[in-house]
């Protein structure tokens, strides 16, 4: 259940990526209730004409997908939240692996920040905050691409954010922990997710809106001095 945070996004318009599951869907549920006009995205056709098409591991849609927010939109907002991950041993790692999940964690996200930064640059507003992972700070077998890719979109938003202060940008990263996703209902049996959950200081996975929470506050007034920070939000696991 969502936290009663009372923020106001009343007359902003917000870019989620990855809009239509898991946290992205958390995040545009949070901020449509708080008066916020959301522009989502999804892989698959939906008849919603906020939500714009985006396979983020196809060059040609994301180009697509580019050309239009620049003509048709301004944000005062960016959530880049989509992204996947193909476990595979170090010493199996195929090429096609390498591709895709580079491509949908960091290539194709670059290209969007950019797109989006050279806007909110020119009118001195805006924030952003990316959807990382732990990944990018601890490390687990069969993730050496997830891992790297994550660890570079960090690593990128925080160089965006030393850029853009000067202009009044505030470029934040979040890292989940286990979260109720799925993604990981997908990759992660019933029984181990019930494992990790008893390794967690909390005991529990994170559900949705714990992560949509944070973000959230990133965007909001409140927030006016927070940047170039990844704030890992998993209930205590990194610590132990």
């Amino acid at each position: 259940m969502s936290a009663d945070i009372r923020l106001d996004f009343s007359n902003k318009r917000a870019l989620v990526i990855g809009s239509e599951k898991g946290i992205g869907a958390a995040v545009k549920h949070q901020l449509l209730n708080a008066g916020c006009d959301v522009v989502g995205t999804s892989r698959t056709t939906t008849d919603d004409p906020s939500v714009l098409p985006l396979d983020l591991s196809n060059a040609e849609s994301v180009d697509a997908f580019i050309q239009c927010i620049e003509q048709d939109f301004t944000f005062d907002y960016l959530i880049h939240n989509a992204g996947i991950i193909l476990p595979e041993p170090a010493d199996m790692l195929s090429a096609d692996a390498i591709k895709t999940v580079c491509d949908v964690n960091l290539v194709s996200p670059l290209k969007i920040l950019s797109a989006v930064a050279g806007q909110m640059k020119s009118r001195k507003h805006g924030k952003i905050v990316g959807i990382a992972s732990i990944a990018s700070v601890v490390s687990k077998p069969n993730s050496v691409v997830y891992s790297s890719s994550k660890s570079g979109f960090v690593g990128a938003l925080r160089s965006l954010a030393v850029e853009l202060a000067e202009y009044g940008i505030l470029v934040n990263s979040v890292s989940p922990g286990p979260t109720s996703t799925e993604m990981i209902e997908r990759w992660v049996s019933d029984e181990k997710q019930k494992e990790i959950a008893r390794t967690i200081p909390l005991k529990r996975l994170a559900c949705v809106d714990d992560i949509a929470n944070v973000v959230l506050f990133l965007c909001s007034d409140l927030n006016t001095y927070i940047t170039a920070q990844n704030i890992i939000v998993d209930g205590g696991f990194t610590s132990t």
